[in-house]
Order: C-alpha cells, then sequence, then structure tokens
C-alpha cells in the first residue's frame, strides 16, 4: 500500500540529492488523489506549487524567471514541500531553456537541502521525456507508477452501489417475516373475546380453563401450530438472498466491462448510476445502458492517442 512512511523513507535512503518521488502512469489519479493526499498528510510543511498556473500568472514574465523565483522561495522556508503537478502540462509550452533551468535546478537540490520534491506525470516511466526521468532514480524507490484498478478493487467499488437498496430490501423482508406471526396473535385475541361474549356463563369453568390452554405465557398459540407456522416461514423463498445473487452479477458484468478503464472514467460511471438508480426500475437494463454509453465515450477518447501513436 502507498503510504507517506514507506515514500518518504524510500526517497531518502541511498541518495545523494534531497528527498524526490514522482508519481506517473496513465491512469491520472497520482495527480487527483494521491499528490493532494500526501499534501494533507504532511500540511506540517510549507508547501510551493510549481504548475502552469504560477508559471504564466505574471504576464511579462519569463517562464524560467518563475520557476527560479519559486524554488527560491521554497529554500528560504526549510523543511519544506515542492509540489510540481502534471509536468507535462506545461514542459512542452516552454522553450528549451526553461527546461534546462528548471532541471538544472533540481539537480542543484543535494541531501543537505530538506525538501521533499513530488512530482506527477500523466504517461508511463518509459514515455517520460529523458530529461524528467533522468531527475529520479527508480532503483531508489523515487518512481511510483500507478496503475488502473485492478478487478478486485472494481468490484468493492461499485458493490457500495448496491449497499442502500440491500438494506432497504431486508428492512421490507423483515417485516413481511414478521406479519404471519403477529397478525395471527391479534386474531386470536379478537376470537378470544368472541367467545367470551357468547359464553360468558362459562368464564370461569372448563370453558375458561380451555382458552387458558390455547395462549401460553408469550401469546402465542399450541406448539403443533407454532411448528406449522415456523415451518412455513422457513420454507419460503428469501428475497434477500434472490436479490444478493442479482447484485453479484451486476457488478460482475461492470467489472467484466470495464477492463482498464482509468479511475476518472469509473468515478464519471458510478456518479451517473448512482444518480439513476434511485429512480430506475429496471437496475439491469440501467447498468448495461450506462455502461455501454461510457464504453463508447472511451472508445472515442483512445482514437486520438492511437493516430498519433
Amino acid at each position: 500500500m502507498l503510504t507517506s512512511d514507506n515514500i518518504t523513507g524510500k526517497a531518502m535512503s541511498k541518495s545523494s540529492s534531497c528527498p524526490r518521488i514522482l508519481l506517473c502512469g496513465d491512469d491520472d489519479s497520482h495527480t487527483r488523489h494521491l499528490g493532494p493526499a500526501l499534501l494533507h498528510t504532511l500540511e506540517h510543511l510549507p508547501y510551493h506549487i510549481l504548475d502552469v498556473t504560477t508559471l504564466f500568472e505574471e504576464t511579462g514574465k519569463a517562464a524560467e524567471e518563475a520557476v527560479i523565483q519559486k524554488i527560491k522561495t521554497a529554500r528560504r522556508t526549510l523543511p519544506a514541500l515542492l509540489y510540481i503537478p502534471g509536468v507535462l502540462t506545461w514542459w512542452d509550452l516552454v522553450d528549451e531553456t526553461t527546461r534546462v533551468v528548471f532541471t538544472s535546478l533540481i539537480r542543484g537540490l543535494d541531501r543537505s537541502v530538506h525538501m521533499l520534491v513530488l512530482m506527477t506525470a500523466h504517461c508511463r516511466h518509459v514515455n517520460l521525456p529523458p530529461e524528467i526521468a533522468e531527475l529520479y532514480d527508480n532503483k531508489l524507490g523515487e518512481v511510483y507508477e500507478v496503475r488502473s484498478p485492478s478487478p478486485q478493487k472494481r468490484c468493492s467499488f461499485f458493490k457500495q452501489l448496491f449497499n442502500g437498496n440491500l438494506d432497504s430490501l431486508s428492512d421490507r423482508s423483515s417485516q413481511a417475516d414478521l406479519a404471519p406471526i403477529l397478525y395471527p396473535k391479534k386474531l386470536k385475541g379478537e376470537n378470544r373475546k368472541l367467545r367470551n361474549h357468547v359464553h360468558p356463563a362459562d368464564s370461569s369453568g372448563l370453558l375458561g380453563t380451555a382458552i387458558k390452554r390455547e395462549c401460553n405465557a408469550s401469546g402465542e398459540g399450541p406448539p403443533s401450530k407454532r411448528q406449522r407456522l415456523t415451518t412455513a416461514t422457513s420454507s419460503a423463498p428469501s428475497s434477500t438472498e434472490l436479490f444478493n445473487s442479482q447484485i453479484e452479477d451486476l457488478v460482475e458484468t461492470i467489472v467484466r466491462s470495464t477492463d482498464e478503464w482509468s479511475s476518472h472514467l469509473l468515478e464519471s460511471l458510478f456518479s451517473a448510476l448512482e444518480l439513476t438508480m434511485e429512480n430506475s426500475g429496471d437496475l439491469c437494463a440501467t447498468v448495461n445502458e450506462h455502461v455501454a454509453r461510457y464504453e463508447e465515450l472511451k472508445r472515442v477518447k483512445m482514437r486520438p492517442k492511437r493516430e498519433d501513436d
């Protein structure tokens, strides 16, 4: 599991440079989730962000000047954290001078500088520009490549959609199971009142004794009746078990159809299903429709990448 302790520990071990971490991969969850999570964990440190916005926020200032100023400011507040999210978003926008200045300043941060350089890149490690890849040593544990969620993780993720439906169905099933037990009690009480009304003189005699024997201290019927009632209740099919099997089939369909999907696309599908399932009568049709729609969306997005390759 990716935690702040083993990340910073590996980044600092056997390295002549300052602690540094590169989060990369085709799945952009490193920039949307892991990076902010690390910032939150290390919130006791002053952090400085170097991204496309900070590079071009001041009109008339060259990009290399913004890089120099940002790194100098970070060095004045040691120990500190320098966060560089989505480095590829601005790498191709700046000129060669800015790239050389940036890589030279990062290389100049040696072990004596108590600064963590956290960078994210939306591509695989093998596809990184050489200038960026050389800043991080993969053998020392400074590179973490984030992959798409596994089938087990996708299964756990999408099962959350059906927890509310299963709970409500369990409540309705419990009430239905209790109904045959509660209503006969009420009928027995009404029958007892009717018999007392018809035979008022025998209420304290043999008839009264016979009526009392029909109900024990808990107000239930004779053992034979209780056994028949229990047998009938237990032999009835459980709607909760049937619904559990349907849920497993739906989740399996989603997991099978979302292989190699990015986290962003999975989250979008989850949100769309969550909104429509509340008012949908046919869950199977809803799931299949949304999965097909997002599969087409993924295919459209992947087409330009294949043409570039």
